[in-house]
């Protein structure tokens, strides 16, 4: 994956608090991988000024946008996404439209 890619991942995560270890062992998968790399920006990341996960505009232009297009007149970023999308499949009974 791409600097941007790591980066846009890594904040959305941390947007969602997932802990820290978690993170890593996602990271873990990657062939360039390195530890104690991903562990100082990880760390850096989610203290002090939190960063923010880019926007789909900036993620389209990085070529990192997965809905292309789909959805995105409704949302800003991902985590928008990701809680609309998790509150919709908690209503019993919805069908969400793709």
């Amino acid at each position: 994956m791409t600097h941007w890619g790591n980066f846009a991942l890594a904040a959305f995560l941390i947007a969602l608090n997932m802990p820290k270890e978690e993170i890593l062992g996602v990271f873990k998968k990657a062939s360039n991988y390195d530890e104690r790399i991903a562990k100082y920006h990880i760390e850096r990341m989610s203290r002090g000024k939190k960063y923010t996960p880019p926007s789909c505009e900036k993620l389209r232009s990085f070529g990192l946008c997965i809905q292309n297009g789909i959805q995105c007149s409704k949302i800003k970023n991902p985590v928008q996404y990701y809680r609309r999308k998790l509150f919709s499949m908690q209503k019993p009974g919805k069908v969400e439209k793709q």
